[in-house]
């Protein structure tokens, strides 16, 4: 199941707090766009009883059932890039 860096799960913590989400599960999702690029997505969210669970980090995670699979074997980092600033990235570990 996906890792969470120690990084991104600071960043993750001080995301919750800006947006008053403290308290709140990180929700991931996934979705390939018009030609198959894959996009992830991430927010804060309630638990549904349906959702796959796991605790990281410190950072409990949950997902629909039918994104597991795009889960496996990603890291979550957050990482400078070359454009400027930093971002949450994620990495494929196969």
């Amino acid at each position: 199941m996906l890792y969470i860096t120690e990084k991104a799960a600071r960043m993750v913590g001080l995301s919750a707090q800006s947006a008053g989400c403290e308290g709140m599960d990180l929700r991931l999702s996934y979705h390939a766009d018009q030609v198959g690029a894959a996009r992830f997505r991430m927010g804060f969210d309630e638990a549904k009883p349906e959702d796959v669970v796991w605790e990281c980090q410190g950072i409990t995670v949950r997902l629909a059932p039918q994104f597991q699979a795009d889960f496996e074997h990603l890291v979550l980092d957050f990482q400078d890039i070359p454009a400027g600033g930093a971002q949450f990235v994620f990495l494929n570990l196969r």
